[in-house]
């Protein structure tokens, strides 16, 4: 019969644990004794060896000092998120919730944190690297799960052991940036999308993306919308907020930093679209029985209103993504995604003779200037071989 006992966990995972004599504690004369687990015996009689080694040469051990044996990482994770997800927002929060369990907690979730080494750390990282582009913030995070556990004593005499890991250098950063600045259609292919659309499209999502194309607007900027925002007089668009989807709806939200906040004047026909569309939106709304100008809140200007939905549903990120893919895949266009259309702005802005990057970054309500430069010098190059292009042609000899 195994000395050691064996039971199996919730996750149908097996364990083996075995009861050890700490020794006498000094405070109260009793006898006190831990539990040990481990996954394999293998595992528990190293570590049955090295507590006896630790009573041997320290003595009596405290049960706060052995009670750390039994807690895993993801018992840890949860007490840190609890916390850490109150200092955040509520999409930031969603997303770091989906990257442990998608990605640190099938790592470390089982495994007992003074089990856990740098080797598993180095292990974990090197595999993240292999197919996550910001894997370094995985790193970050599981490594705020260490200090949160070392600040509350839950690991003692050792270092946090992802901090003793390698980072890889990123081989791919150069290549994603350049094919996310690849993202956008110049000006003879931006004509060439709005025929098609004038020819298909309804004139809600014609519109959607003539706004997007002559605005340069986020695509959750865009969603967020309301004709409050929407200046007549002056034919501008106030920008103060932004479409977020977090815990499985949508909410607005403030926009993304500082600069975000800002005024856009529209070119005429943009301006006489939109007001086109108030009026139709109007009479599509009546139909259902809303009436948009009594309503306590601003009519949000894209809806995807129903009768069973509501009178001021968001236009939400898919309904954008799936009408884009439509056209594309219909009449083969060169693939472009909703954000390609803001870089599309700027691409067209750049090709201006005499204009200023400072303006171009305040329409885009780039925080950092670099990344403005970035877009312009991309640009630029692809300008300067168009001209190289345009000159042989010429001298065709």
């Amino acid at each position: 019969m195994s000395e050691f006992k064996k039971s199996k966990k919730k996750d149908g995972s097996i364990v083996y644990s075995k009861s050890v004599y700490l020794g006498v504690d000094p405070k109260t004369g009793k006898k006190k004794r831990t539990t040990l687990t481990a996954k394999t015996q293998k595992e528990l009689k190293l570590k049955i060896a090295r507590k006896k080694i630790e009573i041997e040469e320290n003595g009596f051990v405290s049960d706060d000092e052995t009670s750390q044996e039994l807690i895993s990482f993801e018992e840890v994770y949860n007490l840190w998120f609890s916390s850490h997800k109150n200092t955040v927002e509520d999409t930031t929060a969603e997303r770091i919730e989906s990257l442990f369990k998608n990605h640190i907690i099938p790592k470390f979730g089982n495994s007992y944190l003074q089990d856990i080494e740098p080797l598993d750390c180095q292990k974990a990282l090197n595999d993240w690297y292999s197919y996550y582009t910001n894997y370094s913030v995985l790193k970050s995070y599981t490594s705020s799960v260490f200090k949160y556990a070392i600040s509350l004593g839950l690991i003692k005499n050792k270092p946090n052991p992802m901090d003793l890991t390698i980072k890889p250098k990123s081989k791919k950063k150069a290549k994603i940036i350049e094919n996310e600045l690849e993202n956008f259609y110049d000006l003879e292919q931006l004509e060439h999308f709005f025929k098609i659309l004038e020819n298909e499209a309804s004139f809600m999502d014609f519109l959607i993306f003539r706004v997007l194309a002559f605005t340069g607007l986020r695509k959750g900027e865009l969603g967020a919308l309301t004709w409050n925002d929407f200046n007549k007089s002056d034919k501008t668009l106030r920008v103060n907020k932004s479409l977020a989807y977090a815990n499985g709806k949508y909410r607005i939200k403030p926009p993304k930093n500082k600069p975000s906040n800002r005024i856009l004047p529209l070119d005429d026909k943009t301006y006489n679209l939109l007001l086109k569309w108030r009026t139709e939106q109007n009479k599509k709304l009546l139909a259902l029985g809303i009436n948009s100008k009594q309503s306590k809140q601003s009519q949000l200007i894209f809806t995807q209103s129903t009768p069973k939905r509501g009178d001021n549903v968001n236009l939400g990120y898919d309904y954008i993504n799936h009408m884009l893919k439509v056209f594309i895949d219909k009449y083969k266009l060169e693939k472009i995604t909703p954000h390609g259309f803001r870089h599309s702005h700027a691409s067209i802005l750049f090709s201006i003779p005499g204009i200023d990057i400072k303006d171009v970054q305040m329409r885009l309500g780039h925080a950092n200037p670099t990344v403005t430069m970035n877009v312009y010098i991309h640009v630029s190059k692809k300008l300067k071989i168009e001209a190289a292009d345009k000159f042989a042609e010429i001298a065709n000899f």
